[in-house]
């Protein structure tokens, strides 16, 4: 059950991407928006390589909407950007995500790393993402 949320989750997460991205026209520029820097941080060195494993970065709020489109994750590249429209109060998420579409043949987990408060225009907010082949505890 908790594979089928996941996936739902995920599937999600792209679907609402792509429809933002056709009704924005693009992202705000870093001067006049929020920042949101998320880095991956990669202590196993099969994720990312050549395993089959499609992975989506995501900047959500606290209800799962994606606040910009996703982006691809690419090996080798460990820092994203996202762009929104300021000031904000209230949470943001940053999700790795696996593609439930692409059958992968290594496990993968990451939990998500979230914020609270004040997010101002103009100003940078860091979230860090580690992913793992081991289950979360």
């Amino acid at each position: 059950m908790k594979t089928i949320a996941k996936t739902l989750v995920a599937v999600g997460i792209l679907m609402l991407s792509l429809q933002m991205i056709a009704a924005n026209g693009g992202n705000p520029t870093a001067q006049t928006s929020i920042t949101y820097v998320v880095k991956i941080n990669i202590p196993h060195p099969h994720i990312g390589g050549n395993y089959n494993l499609v992975l989506y970065v995501a900047m959500t709020d606290a209800n799962g909407k994606p606040i910009a489109p996703a982006q691809r994750f690419i090996p080798g590249v460990f820092t994203y950007l996202f762009y929104e429209n300021g000031p904000y109060v209230g949470t943001r998420v940053a999700h790795l995500v696996n593609d439930p579409i692409v059958p992968t043949n290594i496990p993968f987990y990451c939990a998500p790393d979230s914020k609270t408060g004040k997010f101002l225009s103009g100003s940078a907010y860091f979230f860090t993402l580690t992913p793992t082949t081991a289950p979360m505890q």
